[in-house]
């Protein structure tokens, strides 16, 4: 008999387009980049269009150990005497989602 009611709840709530808790309110975040991300910022936007380059050109099912090391192999090229450090950390944040 629970299980009846329950189910009449919840196609009465699907029917009227209700929630069972409202949905919390979208709060904008503004990123903060810290001071040891800022030795990272050149190369963000560069790592970020290799990253989509590498995303298209492989194929299905390639790891992605193997597109990050080529996109670390093409900011190396394109940045030649900079950190291999900054350039991984601006791999991880140009991955990270938006």
């Amino acid at each position: 008999m629970k299980t009846l009611l329950v189910k009449i709840a919840f196609w009465i709530l699907r029917r009227y387009n209700l929630q069972l808790l409202p949905s919390p309110p979208v709060k904008v975040i503004k990123i903060v980049f810290p001071p040891s991300w800022e030795r990272a910022k050149p190369y963000i936007e560069e790592a970020s269009h290799l990253i989509c380059h590498w995303d298209r050109v492989t194929a299905e099912g390639t790891s992605g150990e193997y597109k990050r090391h080529q996109v670390l192999a093409g900011l190396i090229d394109k940045f030649p005497n900079a950190s291999k450090r900054d350039m991984s950390l601006a791999i991880e944040i140009a991955m990270e989602p938006r």
